[in-house]
């Protein structure tokens, strides 16, 4: 900056951080001490090639357990391929956060983040998953989940959690309470990703 005259002045240079790369979800209300909390996070592009390996990453806040994850290797259209769903597990604490923030990284970054976070009372809270599974599936109007077997295991939670790389919205099951239906963009197509998580008592 120059000013054409010799007059005093007063200047200050500044460096504003950027907004930190993640998604902040906030817990169900109601949540109470010791109930189990199971988040679903989906980010895309996952990718920059389609058919190669993940490279974006996310990184839950602490406390927070890994149950698993997928990736949609294939799914996408130039520069935006892929997609990630991971799942986590929490106890709830009593004295937690209104809300927990996952950081989303790697390369390429995201252009669209999702998620929900569902809270069950009643749950064991040392061992609260009897078994997990999941599977990706082609592009089409219907997804089938991958076939999980409880064995001897009684009165259980069946959580579903399913991400497409778009922003439409899903239709749960019959059997199954949607409790989640989140698109990353409002308008319906397929530069978005949306997130949906169901429930059904066993």
């Amino acid at each position: 900056t120059t000013m054409g005259a010799s007059d005093p002045n007063y200047g200050i240079f500044m460096i504003l951080r950027g907004m930190a790369n993640g998604i902040t979800i906030r817990v169900p209300t109601g949540t109470v001490a010791n109930d189990v909390m199971i988040a679903s996070i989906g980010a895309r592009p996952c990718s920059g090639t389609s058919g190669n390996a993940c490279t974006t990453t996310i990184t839950p806040p602490g406390g927070w357990a890994q149950v698993n994850s997928f990736h949609q290797a294939t799914a996408g259209r130039t520069g935006v391929y892929c997609t990630i769903l991971c799942v986590y597990r929490r106890v709830a604490s009593g004295a937690g956060p209104a809300a927990y923030s996952w950081g989303l990284g790697g390369n390429p970054v995201n252009n669209g983040a999702v998620g929900g976070i569902l809270s069950f009372s009643g749950v064991d809270t040392t061992n609260p998953i009897v078994i997990d599974g999941g599977q990706v599936t082609t592009s089409a109007a219907t997804h089938t989940a991958a076939t999980i077997n409880t064995g001897a295991e009684t009165n259980t939670m069946l959580v579903g959690s399913f991400v497409a790389n778009s922003s439409a919205t899903w239709t749960p099951p019959g059997t199954m309470t949607e409790a989640v239906d989140v698109p990353s963009l409002t308008l319906t197509n397929d530069l978005g990703l949306s997130i949906e998580i169901n429930y059904e008592a066993r």
